[in-house]
């Protein structure tokens, strides 16, 4: 099962010419959900899932607006396989930033793992694909699976050729997930020789994971 998406904290550099303007300053009930989620997001390293949730749930009290709280309960449940909750969060988020490209992903994935909805899919996915062209690779993956359940397996082949040739070497998870998705391709086409080179070039990439 892919593990979704969750909100990367990323450090953004203002121009010199910028960097006397006001900074927005956050109202106390963000920064309260702020340290909340970060807080939970501890506890979920430590293997305290429960008490991360409820820590999340806090967040979201305090701010309800507070998106990457969503986005942690959203994955809490799905990857607990409680499909219902996470795709009720996942569209909650969406209500609350209809660009964020990852949800999409991960509201597709909900939707393969309930095996149901797939045309839904294939318009979430495009939806993501149109807003956020740097992660490409990702949203071709998922694309090429839908088409897999589809029984598109031409399309589905091309999707995932597109998708290696964009995904960065580093990436060897995704790269894992690529070469095994490739490789029943192959198999649903009758070409065996093909799927034992994919399944080989995803071992190797598992092999390389956490390297």
């Amino acid at each position: 099962m892919r593990r979704p998406w969750r909100v990367c904290c990323l450090l953004l550099f203002l121009l010199p010419t910028c960097s006397r303007l006001p900074r927005p300053a956050l109202l106390p009930q963000q920064n309260a959900a702020q340290d909340l989620t970060s807080l939970g997001q501890v506890y979920q390293a430590q293997g305290k899932h429960e008490l991360a949730l409820q820590t999340y749930y806090k967040a979201v009290q305090m701010y309800s607006s507070y998106v990457p709280a969503w986005v942690e309960i959203g994955n809490w449940h799905y990857l607990r396989q409680e499909y219902a909750q996470a795709e009720a969060v996942y569209k909650k988020i969406l209500t609350l930033d209809p660009r964020m490209a990852a949800i999409y992903n991960n509201l597709c994935w909900v939707y393969l793992s309930t095996h149901r909805s797939l045309d839904e899919a294939e318009r979430l996915i495009k939806r993501a694909l149109s807003l956020n062209p740097l992660e490409r690779y990702m949203y071709l993956d998922t694309q090429a699976v839908i088409w897999i359940r589809q029984g598109k397996d031409g399309q589905a082949l091309a999707s995932l050729e597109e998708a290696l040739e964009l995904t960065p070497l580093a990436a060897h998870d995704a790269l894992v997930e690529l070469y095994q998705h490739l490789a029943e391709v192959y198999r649903h086409l009758g070409q065996d020789r093909e799927a034992q080179w994919a399944q080989g070039d995803a071992r190797h990439h598992t092999s390389q994971q956490g390297s």
